[in-house]
Parts: C-alpha cells; sequence; structure tokens
C-alpha cells in the first residue's frame, strides 16, 4: 500500500478536485479541503464522506477568498502535500477576475508553502494551453515539449473567454517558477499540465451548460444540436487518470520541479461523434454525422515522452469519458427540464 499524506486540497466542489478527493481519500490519505463556503459545500461533503470526517480523515477550512495575503498559512501548517487545483473562471472582466487572482492566489500557495516547516510537494493543475497559442494552433506545424510556453498576448487574450483563460493559466503558471527561482524553501513544484478532460460528474449541483470551458461543455457545445460539427481540442484524458496522474505525483519518487505534458489519447470530432451515435442511436437527430470535412486535424503536436517515462501509459479508453459525459449531459437535461 502507498505511503499515506496530510493534503491540502483547493478546488474539491470543482469536476476533476471532486475526483481528486475521492482517490485520495480513498487511497488512505487525509485531506484538508479549503471551500470558499461553508453553508454552500460543507453539508454535501460530509454526507458524502461521513465515514472518513468521522475519523477526521477529511477535514475543512472556510477560505472566502484566496487572493488574501496569508490566506493558506494556517491551513498549509502540519500537511506535507499541496494539491492546487482551484483556477479562477470569469465571463468578462477577465483581467481583474481571472488574470490577477490566479497569480495571486498561486504566490500565496507558494507563500504558505515556503513559510510551512512541513510542506515538502505542492502539486498544481496546470494545463496544456499554457505550452501554445491558440491563435496559431491549427496550422503551426511544431512539436509541443514542456520547455514551451504560450505566447499569447494580453490584448489578444482578452477577445474572449477562452483566450483569457489561456492566459491565465500561463502568466499563473510562469509567477510560480519565477517565485520558485527567486525564494529558499524546501519543498519542490510540480505542474500537470492537464489536457481536455472527458468523464463523469460527481461534484454537487452538476449542470450541463454549453457555454462552461473544459470538455464537458466542449462535446456539448460542439456536438449536440448543430447543423455541423464543431471542433474538439484533439488531446484527452478521462477525468479519473487526470486525477490519478495527481496521486501518483504524491511519490518523491516522482522528480519535482518539473512540469509534465499529460493525455492519454488523440482523438478528433468526427471519431467521437461517430461513437456516440453508435452508442446512442436515439440523439442521431442531435448530433449530425460526420462529413469529410470534420475528420481534419491540427498541425500542432505534443510530445508527452517525460511524462509517459513518469506516469506510464497504462490509461482508461477514451471512449469511456465520452460515455459518461453523454450520461450526465442527458441526465442534467432531464433534471433542468423537469424543474421548468
Amino acid at each position: 500500500m502507498a505511503a499515506s499524506h496530510s493534503i491540502l486540497l483547493t478546488g474539491a466542489t470543482g469536476s476533476l478536485g471532486a475526483v481528486i478527493l475521492e482517490q485520495l481519500l480513498s487511497n488512505g490519505n487525509s485531506v484538508t479541503a479549503v471551500l470558499r463556503s461553508f453553508q454552500n459545500s460543507r453539508y454535501y461533503l460530509e454526507n458524502r464522506y461521513e465515514k472518513e470526517v468521522a475519523a477526521r480523515n477529511l477535514q475543512f477550512v472556510e477560505i472566502p477568498d484566496m487572493t488574501v495575503t496569508d490566506a493558506f498559512h494556517r491551513a498549509a501548517t502540519g500537511v506535507s502535500v499541496i494539491i492546487h487545483v482551484a483556477t479562477p473562471l470569469a465571463k468578462d472582466n477577465f483581467v481583474e477576475m481571472m488574470v490577477k487572482p490566479a497569480n495571486k492566489i498561486i504566490h500565496n500557495i507558494l507563500y504558505a508553502a515556503t513559510a510551512s516547516s512541513t510542506v515538502k510537494r505542492v502539486i498544481v493543475t496546470g494545463s496544456m494551453v499554457a505550452t501554445f497559442n491558440f491563435l496559431n494552433f491549427m496550422d503551426s506545424p511544431k512539436t509541443i515539449t514542456e520547455a514551451d510556453f504560450n505566447d499569447i498576448q494580453l490584448d489578444d487574450a482578452l477577445k474572449k473567454v477562452s483566450l483569457a483563460y489561456t492566459y491565465s493559466k500561463t502568466s499563473s503558471e510562469r509567477a510560480a517558477w519565477e517565485y520558485m527561482q527567486q525564494f529558499q524553501r524546501s519543498f519542490d513544484l510540480i505542474f500537470l499540465l492537464a489536457p481536455s478532460i472527458f468523464g463523469r460528474s460527481i461534484q454537487d449541483g452538476f449542470k450541463a451548460v454549453k457555454g462552461d470551458l473544459g470538455g464537458i461543455a466542449a462535446i456539448y457545445r460542439e456536438l449536440f444540436d448543430r447543423d455541423i460539427l464543431g471542433f474538439l481540442f484533439p488531446c484527452v484524458m478521462t477525468i479519473d487518470d487526470v486525477a490519478k496522474t495527481h496521486i501518483m505525483s504524491l511519490d518523491p519518487s516522482v522528480p519535482g520541479n518539473e512540469r509534465y505534458i499529460i493525455y492519454s489519447h488523440d482523438v478528433s470530432t468526427d471519431k467521437v461523434a461517430n461513437a456516440i451515435r453508435a452508442k446512442y442511436p436515439a440523439l442521431r437527430t442531435r448530433i449530425p454525422a460526420p462529413t469529410e470535412k470534420d475528420s481534419f486535424s491540427p498541425q500542432t503536436k505534443f510530445d508527452k515522452s517525460k511524462a509517459d517515462g513518469v506516469f506510464g501509459t497504462d490509461w482508461r479508453g477514451w471512449e469511456e469519458g465520452v460515455y459518461a459525459i453523454v450520461d450526465d449531459i442527458l441526465r442534467s437535461e432531464k433534471e433542468q427540464s423537469s424543474t421548468k
């Protein structure tokens, strides 16, 4: 059995964070989950993990504003690892609501880890979008590695939420590495650069929304109820496997002070659409059949050999994640329809 750890976890109420929490507890770790509001989130988690709460393997700390200086200092006392999953999101005012908070939060986490005498590792959920510029993604014949960073300029990033998100993830990661170079510390840092995430949604109050970011919304938006298929980012991994890489990163044998491009499969829009249409015949009226032009693939490629060497390649099939998303979408639609 793997050694247990004492973990401070942000983002436990989000889609990925919820699965990371589930896996942390099932592997015997002790977790302190950061919640913005006890009133909104604590009751659900206490009921879902009643045994773990009773055994004090799951505890909670309320931090309404993670951008406040010293926000994590008390919570980081006594833990061995911090896993930072939470990401600020916004639909407008991107600099003030997304970019600046993301930078401040990662600074506060690293600052708290520096002040702690027990933290040995900080694991951050980064994103592959921090390695390349979406504006030339389709026609740039380049292979991206962990040495690459997104060079999008702020003026371009402010044009729409998806680009602002890529800028925010890139700038906050750069800020983290700059911090690590500037300050003496007794811990190391790992950035897991996640792809488009496919899979189940176990967080409280999930609703399928086409306008959201991420793999779930992408399938809903780019495949459902359209005349022609949209675009899906080709690098994917199931949510359980992305969470698994976080758990594996607890092992001290995983090299620290590294960023890892993680994904398990390359997919295309037409491949995903065909899989859904085959398994869910009733959805053939909502998801159009692929045409020849739907089979294109971007010129940019990604080298994930470093992560494969550390984490292996024993991952779930992408279809499992797609079917879980479709099931959640259909359930969400039914629930929302019944409340109208």
